[in-house]
């Protein structure tokens, strides 16, 4: 196990006093439920041998800890659910994790070329699908969140102007999808 410099910066904690504890040291009290009903909800989908299953049980694991801020666990866990949801053919979910890692390695690690690789496997996992406009929508407002965070305004507008347009077509101007997708545009323009 490793708990470096960063870790202590971003979690207050020195290495004698993280390693060989639990996580729940850094995971929120508020989302240590989820957290661990995922995790056990990937162990068991591993004993099984479904890939598929095991995907979505460490997608899950993936989405708790980044909500509750453990982003290097997450990174690990999405690429996990990513390798798994390959493995098992699961487009879906190798689309989603693909588009969380552009998050994660974006917003949380400012790895930004690490960021357009993992685009550019989101959108070949959103092919194979078909292009279903939500996820093409979901990796276009990953991709203009990382250009906001890369102070690239114009590119990061023109990205989530993509998405909401994705957005209204598949769902109608009123849907709250649609609100969700303005407010990365509203943050660029302000």
């Amino acid at each position: 196990r490793i708990w470096n410099r960063g870790a202590e910066s971003l979690f207050g904690f020195a290495a004698d006093e993280a390693l060989g504890r639990s996580l729940d040291l850094i995971v929120p009290e508020r989302f240590r439920d989820a957290h661990w009903a995922a995790y056990r909800r990937a162990i068991e989908a591993r004993a099984l041998g479904f890939r598929p299953l095991e995907a979505e049980a460490l997608m899950a694991t993936a989405l708790a800890d980044e909500s509750s801020g453990a982003a290097k666990e997450a990174e690990q866990e999405f690429e996990q659910a990513l390798w798994a949801a390959q493995s098992g053919r699961h487009e879906v979910i190798s689309a989603g994790a693909a588009i969380s890692l552009i998050r994660v390695s974006g917003e949380h690690f400012r790895r930004y070329a690490v960021g357009r690789q993992w685009a550019g496997f989101a959108e070949a996992a959103i092919q194979r699908l078909g292009s279903p406009p939500m996820l093409a929508a979901a990796r276009l407002d990953a991709l203009g969140s990382m250009a906001e965070d890369a102070g690239h305004a114009d590119e990061a507008a023109a990205l989530f102007g993509q998405a909401i347009s994705l957005c209204e077509g598949a769902l109608g101007r009123e849907d709250p999808e649609v609100a969700t997708a303005l407010r990365g545009l509203a943050r660029t323009l302000v």
